[in-house]
């Protein structure tokens, strides 16, 4: 059995000291967006609805990989096929329940997101479980075993490896509070409006977490309302053109306005 070659790992491109500290944002291009979004609508619209898990999956997975929270980029790994099942159940009981049921789709959804949601990458995670399947070897020398003990531990504080993603709140509350932001926006004719997407994002982000770590909402919504106002009358402007472009707006400001809870930088030595 080969000697593990140490000088190579301290060479693994994850293991260099950076700053998280730095911008949330979304990088998705604007016309790949619209295109994302015409080609969902017609797929759920054609299929009646059947095609929802494929559209869905393939629009979160770009959307997910264009994210970054303080300078981490996000990855999705659900697939089609964990959701198709799901899916189609809730289908069938929101038939049986004459539409009650239809209710949950929205918080199931959101978990099964966010369960499938991490800041760290499958490359990173398949680095650490080959340190761990290292230190189960018995050829290794007292030097060996110290060194992949501490890049291990390393990984293990910096990047959560193991800390789960998940959407915290139950079914009534997170109902309650889409349909509270729900009513804001209509009973104002839309006019609050950026403060019922900031009063729904703030419960949304807040209790969720990403590979163990909470995330945190700090957007203000008279900073986005200001915005808003301006993107409506360019709208106006544009005959209603830029309105395609307003949730593409929206979404960015949002991305940009996210982070973690309790943050620090990665400090370790590579060498």
């Amino acid at each position: 059995m080969e000697k593990i070659d140490l000088d190579n790992l301290n060479s693994i491109p994850f293991l260099v000291t950076r700053d998280v500290y730095t911008k949330s944002y979304f990088d998705g291009e604007t016309f790949s967006v619209l295109a994302l979004n015409v080609f969902t609508y017609l797929s759920s619209l054609i299929s009646l609805g059947l095609a929802f898990p494929f559209t869905f999956t393939f629009e979160k997975e770009y959307e997910v990989s264009h994210t970054f929270i303080n300078g981490r980029n996000l990855y999705f790994d659900g697939r089609s096929h964990q959701l198709i099942g799901k899916y189609l159940l809730h289908l069938l009981l929101s038939i049986v329940t004459l539409g009650i049921y239809s209710f949950k789709l929205n918080i199931n959804v959101t978990r099964w997101t966010y369960k499938h949601t991490y800041d760290v990458s499958k490359e990173i995670k398949e680095e650490y479980f080959t340190l761990l399947d290292s230190l189960n070897r018995k050829d290794l020398s007292d030097k060996e075993i110290k060194e992949l003990t501490s890049k291990k531990d390393i990984l293990e504080k910096n990047y959560d490896i193991r800390g789960e993603s998940k959407f915290l709140p139950n079914f009534i509350s997170n109902f309650i509070n889409n349909i509270i932001s729900k009513l804001i926006t209509i009973v104002t004719l839309g006019i609050l409006y950026p403060y019922a997407l900031c009063y729904r994002q703030k419960f949304v982000i807040n209790n969720t977490l990403i590979t163990g770590k909470r995330l945190k909402f700090i957007g203000e919504w008279k900073s986005l309302y200001r915005k808003y106002i301006y993107w409506y009358l360019y709208a106006i402007a544009t005959f209603g053109i830029y309105a395609f472009v307003i949730n593409i707006k929206i979404k960015r400001w949002v991305s940009s306005n996210v982070t973690y809870l309790d943050d620090k930088k990665i400090e370790f030595n590579a060498n």
